[in-house]
């Protein structure tokens, strides 16, 4: 009986950066590097007393070995905001503010309102990144927040979505801040998390490369249609990829 091993493909995020300091300081990289303290100290289990007796007790699970919360910080990647962030929102007018250390978030910018009228009093943002991110079998990502890193993770909502990285590269967080809330994220807080759509959690990969100007514009997506440039651009990439 012959028996053939075939090496398993990596499935490989290539993450580029022309910041030096990002690169350096601030990486993507893979869920299991951002495993908060208080989870990795916690005991596994914790001793309880059942109503029915007052001097037996029994050891029981804690969530450290919930295999729902383990997955969810080990599966994907995560990036961390890569220059400390303050977002002010007022309670009672819904005005918002905010302040970067570093120019590399860029100026917040909006959908139009009547997108998001059912979202009520969520003000929508969307920020810019010093990221590129290019993956070249074009399977997707589930884009989420990383609730369980996070310190407060109820003062905002990073919205969901799934997002490819073959025929696009833009890395954009958009987020939803309630009224009367105040967000703060240092250099190296989780922002997003990145979760590939693949069995094998194992097979999957995070590069970081820093470029400079010139390759990132390489990978910059140009619009050359003023509506759904992504999806015509797309379409016309995947034509002739049947054609060679």
């Amino acid at each position: 009986m012959v028996s053939f091993w075939f090496k398993k493909k990596k499935i490989v995020l290539d993450c580029f950066t022309d910041q030096a300091t990002v690169y350096k300081l601030f990486p993507v990289e893979r869920t299991r590097h951002f495993t908060p303290e208080w989870f990795k100290k916690m005991p596994l289990t914790h001793k309880s007393n059942k109503e029915m007796s007052q001097n037996l007790s029994i050891e029981e699970p804690s969530i450290r070995m919930c295999p729902a919360i383990n997955d969810h910080f080990s599966y994907g990647a995560i990036m961390p905001a890569f220059a400390e962030l303050i977002i002010q929102r007022d309670a009672t007018t819904g005005k918002a503010e905010c302040m970067a250390a570093a120019a590399t978030w860029g100026q917040p910018v909006q959908h139009h309102a009547e997108d998001l009228a059912n979202k009520g009093d969520l003000l929508h943002w969307k920020f810019g990144t010093p990221w590129l991110f290019r993956e070249d079998t074009g399977i997707k990502f589930y884009w989420t927040q990383p609730s369980w890193h996070q310190r407060n993770p109820l003062n905002h909502w990073i919205t969901p979505g799934f997002i490819e990285f073959k025929y696009q590269h833009s890395v954009l967080v958009n987020m939803m801040i309630p009224k009367g809330k105040r967000i703060h994220w240092n250099a190296g807080d989780p922002v997003v998390q990145l979760i590939p759509l693949i069995d094998d959690q194992n097979s999957f990969e995070v590069k970081c490369h820093l470029v400079d100007s010139s390759e990132m514009e390489k990978l910059t997506i140009y619009k050359p249609f003023f509506l759904n440039s992504y999806m015509k651009l797309r379409k016309l990439k995947k034509d002739m990829e049947k054609g060679e």
